[in-house]
């Protein structure tokens, strides 16, 4: 029943123009209602656009809710009802500009509500112009709305991960590609592979790949992980890289974990060999990826790289070293081959990416002049101030060894304070977290277990991330003062890579909507005015904006 006295409303609506006036005393006082989106009917009333939102009082034979006829303003004023039914298929009708009954018709088909109404006789009499009755038609309004998934690359999102292992992404010349020795001692590692470091050997290059189960984005950021070890020993696998992947891949990341050359001799350009083999196999591993991103579902304008020790200095010298600036060591000798350009080796593969940001755990560069003004790049620094084998200003590496065979195998190099201070004196985003007090790998425990240092840097490198992936938010363009006088309010959102858009406004109503632009009509008595949408970027992001109005 409540729907035959809804639409009977709307047409003394259509007549409050050319009603008599009223007598305050014969007004019936009607509620003022909250507006609410389960309650509102929209429709055509003579062509004229309708709003209805429909409150509904504890006595099932009142209803009182707000309207508005669109008289094509951008500005209107959003009036109170209150209908009181009555026997005889009759109501009781108060308006600020109507007071009385009405008696009605009501059609309704599998699609519409379609009525015929009149003003009652016994109350009012009618003009020629107004004899005929008036037909409206309403139906249920919804706002647009698609889902999303909140909390995106912020919290666990993904409960389960599908995990590619061991896939490889090149085959190269070296000594070994895995040794995992977490708590071996320096001697006993050198033992066990002295003799593997004698003589090169075809290795296949291998990366596990970790994509979050049930996703349907395609366009996500990439995570790269190196792992650290000196370029001695390690594995992707290790625990600090698993709990990093699992930690990414959860919250939407596709993460890979990669493998690479190991192993030198005992002189200190087999070292830097080894160092640049490195960043051989991660522009490979990264060219690979670029090559079947497509079957991975990442977005190449966001990859991100994370390492530790070995494998940040890994990651910063492939965001940093051109051809020109490669070791000399690398052109070979009398007794080694010449090991080729950074994207020569290891893979056919011969795409271009761009790195964004970098996670520096304990690392450091040889030259702080590799890095250049045109190889901007976002970085976040985590080292301990106490390190004496990565230093944490600018020293020679492994100070801990006995002896001094670290002053003829290693060369002096700079770590996270210095590299941070540079990167902010070129204006480059950069933070550095320190560790007062700890030594090398801040975050384990003598037990080999994770302190609450490793909670402090997942934690710092999510919300760096996430601030890389909300640069350039969208920017809402519009008119921020309008008055009842305009015609046509639109706004819109400059932005070309979003998927789409949810729209909500505070204080108005939105007439129609394209996923990047609305047409809002304002109501001239509300307190606020807002119009606010939710842009839901390809990697899957959502992102609020909002933009406040002013009434004049």
């Amino acid at each position: 029943m409540k729907n035959i006295f809804l639409p009977v409303l709307i047409v003394v609506l259509a007549f409050c123009s050319c009603s008599r006036s009223v007598d305050p005393k014969d007004v019936i006082p009607v509620p003022q209602p909250e507006l609410s989106d389960q309650t509102v009917y929209t429709g055509t009333f003579n062509d004229d656009f309708i709003m209805v939102d429909l409150f509904t009082a504890p006595d099932a034979d009142t209803i009182c809710g707000r309207y508005f006829v669109y008289d094509k303003r951008a500005v209107v004023t959003l009036d109170t009802f209150l209908i009181v039914r009555e026997p005889n298929n009759e109501a009781w009708i108060s308006t600020p500009a109507f007071n009385g009954k009405v008696t009605g018709q009501v059609v309704v088909t599998s699609s519409e509500i379609e009525v015929s109404a009149k003003l009652s006789r016994k109350r009012f009499s009618l003009s020629r112009r107004h004899s005929k009755p008036v037909i409206l038609r309403l139906s249920p309004w919804h706002p647009e709305f698609t889902p999303y998934l909140s909390g995106r690359y912020a919290a666990d999102v993904f409960p389960a991960y599908v995990l590619h292992s061991d896939v490889e992404y090149g085959v190269a010349e070296g000594y070994w590609t895995s040794f995992p020795a977490q708590g071996m001692r320096y001697w006993d590692i050198l033992s066990k592979t002295a003799l593997d470091a004698l003589n090169d050997k075809q290795l296949p290059l291998t990366m596990d790949i970790y994509l979050p189960s049930g996703d349907s984005v395609k366009m996500r950021p990439l995570l790269m992980l190196i792992h650290g070890g000196g370029f001695y020993v390690g594995d992707k696998a290790e625990p600090t890289y698993l709990a990093f992947a699992h930690y990414f891949v959860r919250k939407g990341y596709v993460v890979a974990s990669v493998n690479y050359r190991m192993g030198f001799r005992f002189s200190q350009k087999s070292v830097e060999r080894a160092g640049y083999r490195a960043v051989q196999d991660a522009h490979a591993a990264l060219r690979f990826l670029m090559h079947h991103r497509q079957t991975y579902g990442f977005n190449p304008k966001r990859i991100f790289l994370a390492g530790s020790s070995a494998g940040a200095i890994t990651a910063l010298n492939l965001a940093f070293m051109k051809d020109n600036e490669r070791p000399s060591s690398s052109n070979g000798g009398l007794i080694s081959e010449a090991l080729g350009g950074i994207a020569a080796a290891c893979n056919d593969f011969h795409e271009e990416f761009r790195i964004r940001a970098i996670v520096n755990m304990w690392g450091a560069v040889e030259d702080t002049a590799l890095i250049d003004d045109d190889e901007q790049v976002e970085l976040l620094h985590f080292h301990g101030d106490s390190d004496r084998i990565v230093p944490y200003r600018c020293g020679l590496p492994f100070e801990n060894v006995g002896g001094r065979i670290n002053r003829w195998l290693m060369p002096e190099m700079c770590g996270s304070q210095v590299i941070d201070q540079i990167a902010r004196e070129k204006g480059w985003k950069s933070r550095l977290v320190t560790f007062n007090g700890f030594d090398h790998m801040p975050h384990i425990n003598p037990d080999l277990t994770f302190n609450s240092n490793f909670s402090t840097i997942q934690s710092e490198t999510q919300e760096f991330f996430l601030e890389n992936l909300r640069m350039n938010s969208p920017v809402l363009e519009g008119p921020v003062v309008c008055d009842d006088g305009d015609r046509k309010v639109e706004y819109r959102i400059c932005d070309n890579e979003f998927s789409f858009v949810n729209w909500t406004i505070e204080g108005g109503f939105i007439l129609r909507q394209a996923d990047e632009k609305v047409q809002v009509v304002w109501y001239g008595n509300a307190p606020v005015h807002r119009i606010g949408a939710v842009a839901v970027r390809t990697s899957g992001l959502p992102v609020n904006i909002s933009l406040d109005v002013r009434l004049e």
